[in-house]
This record gives C-alpha cells, structure tokens and sequence, in this order.
C-alpha cells in the first residue's frame, strides 16, 4: 500500500509539473493593461484666460485588456485626475473580474474642477486661451491571474494618462497611457508545497 501511495503520489507531482510546465511557457502570464478609452462631458463650464478655471462633469469609459488565458480579478481602487500637479477629481473603480482574453469596459461619471488656483491658474489661463485643457490620470489596479483553477499569479498594473480636453467642442483627445507593473507568485493549490522558492517571491515582470 505505502509503495502504491508513493506511485501516485509522484505520478501527480509529475502531472502537476508538466501542468506547470505548459502554464510557464505557453502560457505565459501577461500584465493587464489600463487605461482611459474615451469620454463625454456634461454641466460643461470654463472660465476666461483672465478669470480662469473648470468645473464639469465627465463620463469616463475605461477598459481593462486582460490578454491571458485566465481571468484577472482585481481590487477596489481609485483614479485619481490630475491638472499639472493638481488634483482635480477621483472616482472609485470597484472590484470585479475581467474575462480572459477580453476587455473589460466599463463607465464612471467623475466631477473635474479646478478655481482660485494660484499655482495652476498661470498655465491654465494659457491653456484656455489656446482652448486645449492637458490632464493626467493615475491609478493602481491590484490582482491576480488564474490559470486552469490551479496557477495563480498576483499582477499589479499601474495606469498613467494623459489627455486633452478641447473646450470648443468639449471633446476628449489625443488619449495616451502607458502601464508598468509588478507580480508574484501566490499559493493557490496543495501542490505548491512541492515547489519551493516561488511562493511570495514578489518582482517586476510583463
């Protein structure tokens, strides 16, 4: 019984290293990506070059592109908007799943507002007479990948981006974000015992 116990026990160590195997290579766990896709605006106001400031509501569609073969789960967070230093508005991303080698989109309304200003008011005074608002915003998904209910990694994307507002049209332009991230590995089933070293080992990877 115990030689019996032992066969099956290294025919399942064998199995669940070629699972592995196949996860680390072919399978090869991507960062998601972040960022602002589009926008509309409502309760639209801008000040004067002389009088500057803003104040407006935007209705912001976001897309998480999850390029792996397991879904990404992630975490409440925030994005935060940005004029210069600024900050101008946050919203709250709540929690949910993004579907494997999807993307996921969604939309959140977001109140934008900046007066009496000093600091930003000489650029945005500039800006306005222009007619081209610059914004960034910024935020921090944290997550993990699943691979075949048994690999799990963590994965952490950060989103920056930049945009413009065209206060004639009031229209969103000119998107561009860029991701970095951070990972790790993550216990997820009875077998990762047999393969030390990889749980809670944390770096920076794509």
């Amino acid at each position: 019984m115990s030689s019996n116990s032992e066969f099956c026990d290294a025919k399942d160590s064998s199995v669940t290293g070629i699972i592995m195997l196949f996860a680390l290579t072919v399978m090869k766990i991507r960062t998601p990506k972040f960022r602002v896709r589009s926008a509309t605006f409502e309760n639209f106001n801008v000040g004067t070059p002389t009088n500057p400031s803003f104040s407006l509501r935007m209705n912001a569609e976001f897309g998480i592109k999850n390029t792996n073969f397991g879904h990404f789960k992630y975490q409440n967070s925030t994005v935060r908007f940005f004029y210069g230093l600024t900050q101008v508005g946050e919203l709250v991303v709540q929690k949910a799943r993004a579907k494997a080698r999807s993307t996921r989109k969604f939309n959140a309304m977001v109140k934008l507002s900046l007066a009496n200003a000093a600091a930003a008011n000489t650029q945005l005074g500039n800006d306005l007479s222009s007619g081209v608002v610059r914004l960034s915003s910024k935020s921090k998904l944290n997550g993990k990948v699943e691979l075949m209910k048994v690999l799990m990694k963590k994965k952490s994307t950060d989103m920056n981006c930049s945009m413009e507002i065209v206060t004639a049209t009031q229209q969103l332009r000119n998107i561009v974000c860029k991701s970095t991230a951070t990972w790790g590995w993550e216990k997820s089933a009875p077998f990762f015992s047999d393969f030390g070293g990889w749980v809670g080992w944390v770096g920076v990877g794509g």
